[in-house]
């Protein structure tokens, strides 16, 4: 045998070992957690959109005089009645991240 053929016929034993490594692992893993392909995704609760929710109600509380002066303002001024669509298009933009 040449050394060049030992040589690949070494490194291809080498490598058989580390192909079969990971059907190896996959038992072990299920061993360990047996739920592991039941789980469902994770997912926001509604109790968290429940408290997003409050939360930015109590927000609005805090500025509501100035959301009154906003509303007035775009309710009476013609020109600047499109700034009305603003926060709903933010808020909007900002969910679809």
């Amino acid at each position: 045998m040449t050394e060049q053929s030992a040589l690949a016929t070494a490194r291809a034993d080498q490598a058989v070992p580390d192909q079969a490594a990971p059907e190896q692992a996959a038992p072990e893993q299920a061993a360990l957690d047996p739920d592991a392909n039941s789980r469902r995704p994770a997912s926001p609760s509604i109790a968290l959109w429940c408290s997003i929710a409050i939360l930015a109600a109590a927000g609005c509380l805090g500025i509501e005089r100035e959301l009154a002066l906003l509303w007035r303002c775009w309710t009476t001024d013609p020109l600047r009645s499109i700034g009305m669509l603003i926060p709903p298009v933010s808020i909007i933009l900002t969910l679809r991240v």
